[in-house]
Parts: structure tokens; C-alpha cells; sequence
């Protein structure tokens, strides 16, 4: 039996088209242009900044990459060392990469964008419907980051992760019983469950090209019919 409430499934919500925090966001996350080499760039299309200070405004203003101390030696493209143990490193993962590349954020040269175009593509961990859904989110001033940890394909930001937890998690719209999987997962946490699907025939920016519902768990998931649920409900527009 289906349960709906003003069009919507009950139990499904449309993600807000306009969230009165991102205002503040879409001006503090702002970068600059950062010129950078192949040096640093990795076959896995994973980009190592060991000059923390080089990367400081997308770190801190965009919130792009992750700090961590290096456990071993990592080479470049060129097979030249990039970084050895203890070394304190920045890591851009294949998203962000390429994201940052595409919105020329990143100043590789022509030839190097032209080679992240093809290399992150190839990359183990590229899925070319996360990579949709990542710049979709981006685009609205969302900061993301993987949400594999969760099982899921992303955790989602209100704000800098070094001061922030993530406030929910994004699977992929699947049946009930994964939909039942999913929402379990993310009360343990405590997190908001957000589902979504990509209209992979629509063009970028689209108003359909992406679903994203948020589940409510204070209902029970067998409400949900996943048909009628991806018909139905309103999207992001462009910032």
C-alpha cells in the first residue's frame, strides 16, 4: 500500500531546493585558481599536495581533500617519489580531481586536463552516476565526501569536516530491501538517509537529471513504492 502526503510517498521527501544555510556556504567556499603539475599526480588519479600551505584556500575555504600523515612512499605518473613515510600530505580524491580540474579551479595546462579527463575515468574507483551525483551536489554548494565507511556512496557536509560531522548519508535507490538496509544503517549512525538516481540520458544541470530523496525515519520503509516515488517530487535548482 502506498501512503502519499501532498504527491509524495510517504515515508519520501524531496531534498529542499534551497537550504537557507547554503547561502552562507556558497560564499565562504570559494577558491582561487591553484596552478599545479603532473609531479604530484598518481596513476590511481589520486593528487598529493605535500606543500600543505599550496593548498591551504581549497582545504580550508573548499573543503577539497584530506589531511593525513603518509604510510608509505608514493610515487607520481612520472614515477617520480612524491612523498615517504611520516611525510604530513593533502589528497585529493579522483572526484575532486577532476571536478576541480573541469572548473578550472586546478591550472594543469591543457594537455594534463586532457590526460584527467581520461585517466580518472579509468581509475578503480570511478563510477561514472557518483561522479554525476557528486557534481550535482557540489554545484549546490553541498561538501561531500566518500561515505564508504557507512556503505554508502557519499557523506554529505553542512560545513568544514574538520568541524563538522556529517549530517547524512547517500545510497543509491534501490527495492525495499535495500532501501530497508539502508535506513537501518543510517539510525545506527544517526545520520539522514538520502536516496538517489541518475537520469544518465539528460543533460548536466538538468532539472531532472538527479533524484534525491531523503527518507524519513520516523516511518517504516515498506511505504515505499520506488516507482512511483522517482516519478513524483520537485529537484534542486541551480544555484
Amino acid at each position: 500500500m502506498i501512503h502519499h502526503h501532498h504527491g509524495v510517498p510517504k515515508g519520501l521527501r524531496m531534498i529542499p531546493k534551497k537550504d537557507p544555510k547554503l547561502d552562507t556556504l556558497s560564499k565562504k567556499y570559494l577558491v582561487d585558481p591553484l596552478h599545479v603539475s603532473a609531479d604530484n599526480l598518481q596513476r590511481t588519479a589520486h593528487y598529493i599536495f605535500t606543500d600543505t600551505q599550496s593548498i591551504s584556500d581549497l582545504y580550508s575555504k573548499g573543503a577539497y581533500g584530506t589531511h593525513s600523515v603518509a604510510s608509505s612512499f608514493e610515487h607520481s605518473i612520472l614515477n617520480k617519489q612524491i612523498c615517504k613515510p611520516g611525510d604530513v600530505i593533502t589528497t585529493l580524491s579522483p572526484y575532486e580531481l577532476l571536478y576541480l580540474t573541469e572548473k578550472k579551479k586546478l591550472d594543469f595546462g591543457f594537455h594534463m586536463a586532457t590526460l584527467i579527463s581520461v585517466l580518472v575515468p579509468k581509475s578503480v574507483s570511478y563510477n561514472h552516476n557518483h561522479y554525476e551525483l557528486y557534481k550535482y551536489l557540489r554545484f549546490r554548494n553541498y561538501i561531500i565526501k566518500t561515505g564508504h565507511n557507512y556503505g554508502g556512496v557519499f557523506a554529505v557536509y553542512l560545513g568544514h569536516p574538520d568541524f563538522y560531522h556529517s549530517s547524512a548519508i547517500i545510497f543509491e535507490y534501490g527495492d525495499i530491501h535495500e532501501i530497508t538496509a539502508h535506513v537501518r544503517v543510517a539510525q545506527a549512525v544517526n545520520k539522514q538517509c538520502w536516496l538517489y538516481k541518475v537520469n544518465a540520458h539528460l543533460p548536466e544541470h538538468a532539472d531532472h537529471k538527479v533524484m534525491l530523496y531523503q527518507f524519513d525515519l520516523n516511518l517504516q520503509p515498506n511505504y515505499i513504492s520506488p516507482l512511483t516515488a522517482l516519478a513524483v517530487g520537485e529537484v534542486f535548482q541551480e544555484a
